[in-house]
């Protein structure tokens, strides 16, 4: 073979090697990625199904407070789709007049939580300064969200 031709054909198998080598490194690093995913998913779904209990302790806190004014506090919890979303806890908030607001926590996989109210005639309004990391959340800061959405609902 003509040397021009094998220095060619070293320089092709030199560049599929390189190209075969970055095809696994990118493969590998994918496969991190998504078990790096997985893990951060777990430990806010478990996180989540910790904090559930505190939710429920504190909407039952205000709804002993504001008792005399007639104010009833019902949180329902819902799972996630699996894919973004861990989970949700919606809370109804029945006030003397008879209609029903909600404020909504949704916990997305990476941990954050997302806080949207929903007042009658029922339009959701996503409030995107209202977000918080749950990994950091504590009793305080769902009694936090709860009561703000309190002061604006009532």
């Amino acid at each position: 073979m003509p040397e021009n031709l094998e220095r060619r054909l070293s320089r092709l198998i030199a560049r599929k090697r390189a190209e075969a080598k970055a095809a696994r490194e990118r493969e590998t690093k994918r496969a991190q990625d998504a078990a790096h995913r997985d893990a951060v998913a777990a430990s806010v779904a478990e996180k989540w199904a910790q904090d559930q209990h505190l939710i429920s302790e504190v909407a039952a806190y205000f709804e002993g407070k504001l008792a005399e004014f007639g104010v009833k506090l019902a949180p329902d919890f819902r799972p996630g789709n699996g894919d973004t979303i861990v989970g949700a806890a919606t809370i109804a908030v029945l006030g003397l007049d008879g209609r029903d607001r909600r404020v909504t926590l949704t916990v997305h996989n990476q941990g954050a939580v997302h806080v949207s109210y929903e007042t009658p005639p029922s339009k959701a309004v996503l409030l995107g300064h209202k977000e918080f990391q749950i990994a950091t959340a504590t009793r305080a800061t769902y009694e936090a969200e709860i009561f703000d959405f309190l002061e604006f609902a009532l």
